[in-house]
């Protein structure tokens, strides 16, 4: 793929996060993808669908979670993407009880 169409597959990821589109991931995503979050927590698509449904999700701890893309730079196949998140702490969270607080 294009340098172009690498980034508008990055932009489509966070239109599906923004959109709590999580069915759309499946196709953003290689098969067998892994997710390398820290050493020994790797994590497959469905749990990483998992974890961002608890976290953004309409009963998760931040329902109106939001991700900004704030650049994008992109060489061979790679894409990097810097990018705010902004949320509403709205239910329990790790262990930690709703604030009400908004968080970036």
């Amino acid at each position: 793929m294009s340098l172009e169409e690498n980034k508008a597959v990055v932009r489509r990821l966070y239109y599906a996060m923004n959109h709590r589109e999580w069915d759309s991931l499946d196709d953003l995503f290689a098969p067998g993808y892994l997710h390398h979050s820290s050493p020994g927590h790797d994590m497959t698509l469905e749990d990483l669908r998992q974890v961002m449904v608890a976290t953004a999700g309409q009963e998760g701890a931040f329902p109106d979670l939001q991700a900004r893309l704030d650049e994008m730079l992109a060489e061979g196949e790679k894409v990097m993407a810097r990018w705010t998140q902004s949320a509403t702490h709205s239910s329990e969270f790790m262990g930690i009880p709703p604030t009400g607080k908004r968080v970036t």
